[in-house]
């Protein structure tokens, strides 16, 4: 296994019910990720930033996140659990839109265009027995100073050819991937090399 690039570690969030327990790296909560969408305005791209975690994520209070600062420390920021906008479909996701000073963080983002899609599916004949790994929040070790994301390697064990029933009675079109993992790593981004 090849060691990833750390922009996958630098685009993980953890999620907390407050600021107390995102500060004390309390066990509960889960991990998210960070989008960017670029848009030019007087010729400068300027990038808006949306935080990606699962609907069960944000629906349980998690409102809270933590983030890497410019210095390397812990940056909490307080979300408004209204400000979650869910999937219309039902599908398990969440997205919040990050109004901050982004300087104030240090970052990565992926834009949408890298999401699978149909025809990258088709296009690198991606499918069962491929290579993944997930970065996200291990709660028994994710660090006191600053956030420390751990990466879980696994594999596409299914392809999503027909949807798979939620808790819920949702029918959510989804990959199955085998792969280790412990608490925490709810709202994980996943990727396929």
């Amino acid at each position: 296994m090849s060691r990833i690039d750390d922009r996958y570690l630098d685009c993980v969030v953890y999620l907390y019910a407050s600021e107390s327990d995102a500060e004390k790296g309390i066990k509960s909560g889960g991990s998210g990720f960070l989008i960017g969408h670029y848009i030019n305005i007087f010729g400068n791209d300027v990038p808006f930033l949306f935080v990606v975690t699962n609907k069960h994520v944000a629906n349980n209070g998690n409102n809270t996140l933590r983030l890497v600062s410019s210095s390397g420390g812990i940056e909490v920021i307080d979300l408004d659990e209204r400000d979650w906008v869910f999937h219309p479909d039902g599908d398990d996701v969440a997205v919040c839109f990050l109004l901050h000073d982004y300087r104030k963080f240090k970052f990565k983002h992926f834009g949408l265009n890298n999401f699978i899609t149909k025809e990258i599916l088709d296009n690198y004949n991606i499918g069962p027995g491929d290579k993944t790994f997930a970065v996200g929040r291990f709660v028994n070790h994710e660090g006191s100073i600053k956030n420390l994301p751990t990466v879980r390697f696994g594999n596409i064990a299914q392809m999503p050819w027909e949807p798979i029933r939620q808790d819920n009675g949702f029918l959510q079109e989804s990959f199955l991937v085998e792969s280790r993992s412990v608490g925490g790593y709810s709202g994980s981004p996943v990727f396929c090399f």
